[in-house]
């Protein structure tokens, strides 16, 4: 569901309103910060900053209004300032997971936007190496950027089109920009290109369940179990198909056929878990 920009605008008044009446004043911080919010949502970063700034001074310690400052800063590029500002805010609290999460997110970015300047300087010598669109490619889907992946993916697969990897991981960025018959195209290619490829079978998957097409969805599952008997990956999606229709008893057969495979499956362990203890629980209800 779109942002309803009508709303919005109405919301953004309203807090303007009460940010200009002497008789809230105690609570203009709070007003600065969901309007700045606000104007995040909406694109509009410079009275975001603006607006987060003024809230930041008026309570310079609230380790919240310093995150988001960063989280704002970082959608400019200010990378370095964007720092500091996660960097304050875990000062303040130093188990605030929120922030560590996106600090971790800017960093990781910073990693990548080096990696794509070397990527992009080796492509200038080598123009028809497709490993490195590939890995270019790859880079601009973690930094959200779907139209510049798509044409670095797409000219991998011209330059190499026999490539599988490629196709799935256009799949995937086609799937982000809800082009989903496109998608599935990708993700077939990759399976034709290589029929035990296990990414492209479980992105299939996943994609069909995002479209509520069930019927669709169980029959990639059982492709993958049929053309990977001996990895779990296809039990445990299998687990949670049944899960979803609240049939516990097939669930809870998948799940264990999953850890029978891989003993350490962590993911079907833990849903299994959580099952027993529901159907524990539903029977002392029942006593």
């Amino acid at each position: 569901m779109g942002i309803d920009i009508n709303h919005t605008r109405l919301v953004i008044d309203e807090l303007t309103k009460n940010i200009n009446d002497p008789l809230y004043s105690s609570k203009s911080s709070i007003y600065y910060f969901d309007r700045a919010m606000l104007y995040f949502v909406l694109g509009e970063y410079e009275p975001a900053l603006e607006d987060i700034s003024i809230s930041l001074s008026l309570s310079p310690n609230d380790p919240l209004i310093h995150a988001h400052k960063g989280i704002i800063l970082h959608a400019f590029g200010r990378s370095e300032e964007a720092m500091n500002e996660y960097d304050r805010a875990l000062e303040i609290d130093p188990a605030s997971k929120y922030v560590k999460e996106n600090r971790t997110l800017l960093l990781s970015q910073i990693s990548n936007r080096d990696e794509l300047f070397a990527l992009s300087k080796l492509i200038k010598v080598n123009p028809n190496d497709f490993a490195l669109y590939y890995k270019r490619g790859c880079i601009y889907d973690d930094l959200f950027d779907y139209e510049r992946a798509k044409e670095d993916l797409t000219t991998c697969i011209n330059l190499r089109p026999t490539y599988s990897p490629a196709y799935n991981a256009r799949g995937v960025v086609y799937s982000k920009m809800k082009k989903y018959r496109e998608a599935l195209k990708d993700f077939d290619t990759a399976i034709i290109l290589d029929n035990h490829y296990e990414d492209a079978y479980t992105n299939k998957i996943h994609l069909y369940k995002s479209l509520y097409d069930d019927k669709k969805r169980l029959e990639a599952i059982n492709k993958l179990i049929e053309k990977n008997p001996t990895t779990a990956t296809g039990y445990y999606e299998k687990g949670l198909y049944y899960k979803e229709l609240k049939d516990i008893t097939e669930a809870i057969l998948w799940f264990q056929k999953a850890i029978d495979v891989e003993i350490d499956f962590s993911k079907a362990i833990k849903e299994l878990k959580e099952l027993n203890e529901l159907i524990i629980h539903k029977e002392s209800m029942d006593e």
